[in-house]
């Protein structure tokens, strides 16, 4: 696949004798382009290099490769001449490697360690902050392991109002409806303790991890357990430039049962089968799906150097499998079979 408006370095063709079919090593090809059917035009490059064997590599602009259809012509004094139709695209495969996220993996996330004073608040799309004074929302399902936790907070004012005194074991609280402000320093038995947590969101992630400054708020969202991040997903604007790529090079190819232009093809001497054909008066015929051939619709013009190209209508590709025959006084027969898309 080649990407239209972008140059190609060591576009290769093989030449040989057209006397004795022998390669062509020495002298100096000559290499034309036409774009969309317009006129032929001499490629810029004018020194191919021979890389052995009769193989030649010629530097193709971007301006050489600005077109849908982009028809290669190389001659030689002494070759037979070689021809390649391209068929070019706006994107290709390779700029989806541009799309490859560098998302952390979830042990990864379970490796980092948040700053003490350090929390997300899902009511403000996981803005990291150093206090949090309401915790409202917060839940976790089940924490087994609380090893290390610690907790401080500042005593109501009417705290002492309650006068408990525990000297031995653990005081327990049956129902505590308002927990606002309740820190503990050491909790040594959390039997029976049920937190649920709110997933959070991309910028509390980004904080998490150390990336307060970066703007990532719709790369991922990550959901929380009590050990780290279960699942992240995909940035949402990846999923828009796949789609993008998908749909330009889905139009490669040849529509059923749709026109279509500047389809070039070479006509050559029916004696030797090898000397370019000019000025003839080429008639296309068509079988479809396998059908007897019948006339063309579409229309048929010479280029130059034994090039024609033909647009074709919609009435020429409305079958599966194309076979098309162009025929001319003087000239031997051009067959070509194309495969149609839906």
């Amino acid at each position: 696949m080649f990407k239209k408006n972008t140059a190609v370095t060591g576009f290769s063709v093989g030449l040989v004798s057209a006397t004795d079919g022998s390669d062509i090593t020495t002298g100096t090809p000559v290499g034309y382009y036409t774009l969309d059917g317009s006129t032929q035009t001499a490629i810029a490059d004018v020194t191919p290099v021979h890389e052995g064997n009769g193989l030649w590599s010629f530097d193709l602009t971007a301006g050489e490769m600005n077109g849908d259809i982009v028809a290669l012509t190389f001659t030689h004094a002494s070759a037979i001449t070689q021809h390649f139709t391209i068929k070019t695209d706006t994107s290709i495969a390779s700029d989806l490697n541009t799309l490859i996220l560098d998302v952390p993996t979830v042990a990864e996330f379970n490796a980092r360690t948040l700053a003490a004073a350090a929390y997300f608040d899902p009511s403000t799309d996981g803005v990291i902050v150093t206090t949090n004074n309401d915790k409202t929302g917060y839940t976790v399902s089940t924490v087994s392991d609380k090893t290390g936790y610690s907790l401080t907070q500042v005593f109501p004012t009417n705290f002492a109002d309650l006068a408990i005194t525990a000297t031995t074991g653990l005081t327990s609280v049956g129902t505590n409806n308002d927990k606002t402000g309740y820190t503990a320093s050491t909790v040594s038995d959390k039997t029976g303790y049920s937190l649920t947590v709110a997933p959070l969101t991309a910028a509390g992630v980004r904080s998490a991890v150390g990336l307060a400054t970066a703007n990532m708020d719709t790369q991922f969202v990550a959901s929380a357990t009590a050990t780290g991040f279960a699942t992240e997903a995909k940035q949402d604007t990846a999923q828009t430039d796949i789609t993008a790529i998908l749909a330009d090079t889905a139009s490669i190819g040849v529509t059923k049962n749709a026109a279509f232009n500047n389809l070039e093809f070479l006509m050559v001497d029916a004696t030797d089968h090898v000397t370019p054909e000019t000025a003839l008066t080429v008639t296309g015929q068509v079988s479809i799906d396998g059908g007897a051939f019948g006339a063309i619709a579409g229309t048929i013009a010479e280029v130059s150097n034994g090039i024609y190209q033909a647009d074709l209508l919609a009435a020429d590709t409305n079958g599966d499998v194309i076979t098309l025959r162009f025929s001319a006084t003087g000239a031997a027969d051009r067959f070509i079979t194309i495969k149609t898309r839906a």
